[in-house]
């Protein structure tokens, strides 16, 4: 019995450390027994905005803060705010960095959002243009 677990602990411990270095996104998780899609599917808000590592939270918030994001394992999300709703598709590209959404709103042009942080209640995207990074974070 006490060579069974030694021999347990002995794959945990390698396994940990081979699954710790192949984390998909920057700011993790190192691993997850949650797939991708069940990590993202549900209600998101908006919790936080960096812009060049400066908090500017309280700017974003007034057009992000009333917002509620809500994105299900079959593909359609729906965006829900006092001023009503939007609905569309999403899908994970470039290796599942990515999301892309399509509103169903006729001649919407697809948005990508890059994602740098995906766990169970926590959502983070980065987006750079030019010498400006943007960094949203998103709670459950």
């Amino acid at each position: 019995m006490k060579t069974i677990s030694k021999i347990l602990l002995a794959a945990f411990i390698i396994s940990g450390t081979v699954l710790s270095s192949c984390s998909k996104y920057e700011e993790g998780p190192k691993l997850s027994l949650r797939s991708k899609k069940a990590r993202l599917a549900g209600k998101w808000t908006f919790e936080k905005a960096l812009v060049n590592g400066a908090d500017q939270t309280s700017a974003y918030a007034l057009f992000l803060g009333g917002i509620t994001f809500e994105y299900t394992k079959d593909g359609k999300y729906t965006n829900t705010s006092s001023a009503g709703s939007e609905t569309g598709t999403w899908e994970f590209i470039n290796d599942k960095e990515d999301v892309k959404t399509l509103s169903s709103i006729a001649g919407s042009t697809p948005d990508t959002m890059h994602i740098i942080k995906l766990k169970n209640k926590e959502l983070w995207t980065k987006e750079v243009s030019g010498s400006t990074t943007t960094e949203l974070h998103f709670k459950q």
